[in-house]
């Protein structure tokens, strides 16, 4: 079982990294490019799904190995092998968009690959493997390697489970040259509807959309009978509509509600918990889901505002059913209550209820039968006007994302009379 242990090992996710300096605005620069080439390509352009994919690839690769060392105790500043693999996805994107016209017209799996086709396709697989293996970890990469290895050395498995031999260079014209292998559905989704949906988001976000919905959610549940473990689920399924992301309504949502549902009584484990699966469902509140809403409009053919609309009821069922076991283990348990928390009469917040304007315009748009990308970008574009009408969150080149203030969900002692 060493062997296992050893190839785990190696399958492991790489350190998340903070460069500072030329790296930082590196990553910066790349993301950029990524986002001016993106809206340009989506509105003006008449772009190919193939060519999309591998330019939308070869601009967030050199990213991810900027921002992911290959071992968990990798350095802060990109090696040497980081550099070659930045240079090498730039310049596979460089070599395949440069001959375009070839790639688009040959016939896959008849035409020939020559020496250059072959060295730019082993290194499209490989970068993009190695790029699953560092952010992903080991889950997702084995089931990606037990994939890989059946379709190389399928054929020598006897029975039903045996296949055609494939060569190497049909193999890497499969998964390199076509939309069967790496620019198949899942980037093909990455590049168009889920880049212009969290860009919403991050822009709703960082236009101080986040902070309302974390007010609101306080100002509605707070005194309630557990209350802060109710904002958190609130919160969480709030901050879902912009975000679609579990991850970041966890790290968003639990760096305050965490501490909070502490303070008010409840253990780290049931405080974690509750923020883990509110915040799972952040993937299946409409507006803005998650990837998979979308990989479920391009395979079959559903448009995503009639996804949107099936996910109302599950949605809604699922926070329910988080906010009656949250009701009745506080009344079980009675952990106490914390009053040190403030919380925003519900008037005060709805004040500022022009956070919503964005997301009605998304939705009014989806169902006047505008596609998601057109939605989505005029979506960005009034998230950026409501954002002026507050001076701390007015959005220009130094914007910073604005997260909700401390000030309101500090605890202060109570002070002793003298």
């Amino acid at each position: 079982m060493r062997w296992m242990k050893a190839v785990f090992g190696l399958l492991q996710a790489g350190r998340h990294r903070k460069p500072d300096g030329f790296w930082r605005y590196a990553a910066i620069a790349l993301a950029l490019m990524t986002a001016v080439f993106e809206f340009v390509a989506l509105t003006r352009l008449r772009h190919n799904p193939y060519i999309l994919g591998v330019a939308f690839l070869s601009l967030m690769l050199p990213i991810v190995f900027i921002l992911h060392g290959a071992r968990p105790t990798s350095k802060e500043k990109p090696s040497v092998p980081d550099i070659i693999l930045i240079l090498l996805s730039l310049a596979a994107g460089i070599y395949v968009v440069s001959h375009s016209e070839y790639f688009l017209t040959r016939w896959p799996m008849a035409s020939p690959l020559s020496p250059a086709d072959l060295f730019f396709g082993v290194v499209i697989f490989v970068i993009s493997f190695e790029s699953c293996r560092r952010t992903f970890g080991t889950g997702l990469t084995s089931v990606v390697l037990v994939a890989v290895l059946y379709a190389v050395f399928g054929h020598l498995l006897p029975g039903a489970f045996s296949h055609t031999k494939i060569s190497l260079p049909g193999f890497i014209d499969q998964m390199s040259y076509t939309l069967n292998g790496v620019m198949g559905s899942p980037l093909q989704t990455a590049a168009t509807y889920i880049f212009v949906f969290v860009t919403f988001g991050i822009f709703l976000d960082a236009s101080g959309g986040g902070e309302f919905f974390f007010n609101l959610a306080n100002a509605a549940a707070g005194k309630a009978v557990g209350g802060q473990a109710k904002v958190t689920a609130i919160a969480c399924g709030l901050y879902g509509m912009i975000s679609g992301s579990p991850t970041s309504d966890t790290v968003t949502v639990g760096s305050f509600a965490i501490p909070n549902m502490k303070r008010a009584g409840y253990d780290s484990v049931y405080a974690g918990a509750v923020t883990a699966v509110a915040a799972t469902g952040g993937a299946i509140v409409p507006p803005v889901m998650g990837a998979a809403a979308f990989l479920m409009a391009e395979l079959t053919g559903i448009p995503y505002a009639d996804i949107a609309v099936a996910a109302i009821i599950p949605a809604v069922f699922y926070y329910l059913g988080i906010l009656l076991q949250v009701h009745f283990h506080t009344l079980r348990t009675n952990p106490l209550t914390d009053t040190s928390i403030d919380t925003e009469s519900l008037k005060a917040v709805l004040k500022q209820s022009y956070y919503l304007l964005p997301l009605v315009i998304l939705v009014i748009m989806l169902f006047k039968g505008f596609t998601p990308v057109y939605a989505g970008i005029i979506a960005i574009l009034s998230t950026v006007v409501v954002s002026w009408t507050r001076k701390q969150t007015r959005m220009g080149l130094t914007t910073r994302p604005c997260q909700p203030s401390p000030r309101r969900w500090r605890w202060r002692p109570m002070r002793r009379q003298e």
